[in-house]
């Protein structure tokens, strides 16, 4: 902090750096007549006590900035903590197609409008294979969730390929719900294990992080669904 100090009041510093130099040097001839030295004296102390009375208000101010920063990033980590994510999963068989539809809910029961993170990963269907309490994965899909689609074959201006267009950032107001549905197409049936994750950010973008151990706490939820005839 007093480095701080030093950067925003250096031409300030200087100048009185300069002036003391100046006293010692002259030390001497101002010695001579008494008042003069008094008065010199008197006028660096007040110079001085004004600079430290700078100091310490600027001290006293990034203190209260700095709590009061604090205070608003501990309310918005305990707004994370009073959402709630659900994951429910459906499944449609067309054509001998099946097609897999999770709908996250998120749920906002904090006082603030709160603000969820997604990214290319936040959804990951798998198909798994279990021996007793051990499972891995054979298949791995991951999902979007998009804000509008692009029609079929379609081009843009200048004749590239279009694409469908996701959604990665997703607000919710007080006491509000958000369904987020995703979608995936297989023709193999089987046990599937659905997760989903994503993280708090403010209202300009910025991840919201609480550690837990070391590690950065996210939403996160997952459900099993049997894909079968």
């Amino acid at each position: 902090m007093f480095i701080e100090f030093l950067k925003e009041h250096w031409v300030i510093i200087a100048v009185l750096s300069l002036a003391l130099v100046s006293f010692i040097y002259k030390f001497r001839d101002i010695y001579r007549t008494h008042d003069q030295f008094n008065n010199v004296v008197i006028s660096l102390c007040a110079v001085f006590t004004i600079l430290w009375g700078g100091y310490t208000f600027d001290a006293l101010h990034q203190r209260d900035k700095a709590e009061a920063d604090l205070l608003e990033l501990t309310n918005r980590i305990r707004n994370t903590e009073t959402t709630f994510f659900d994951v429910n999963v459906k499944v449609v068989k067309i054509d001998n197609v099946f097609y897999i539809n999770p709908i996250v809910k998120i749920k906002n029961s904090s006082n603030q409008r709160i603000y969820v993170k997604l990214n290319k990963e936040s959804l990951t269907i798998s198909r798994v294979a279990s021996e007793g309490a051990r499972q891995v994965a054979l298949e791995i899909y991951h999902p979007n969730y998009y804000e509008e689609l692009t029609l079929l074959n379609s081009k843009s201006e200048s004749g590239d390929k279009t694409e469908n267009i996701p959604m990665y950032d997703i607000s919710v107001p007080i006491s509000a719900e958000r369904s987020l549905s995703y979608l995936v197409s297989t023709k193999k049936t089987g046990m599937y294990y659905v997760t989903f994750s994503a993280q708090a950010m403010d209202e300009n973008g910025s991840p919201i992080s609480k550690l837990i151990n070391g590690k950065k706490s996210i939403w996160f939820s997952s459900s099993y669904i049997d894909v079968k005839e």
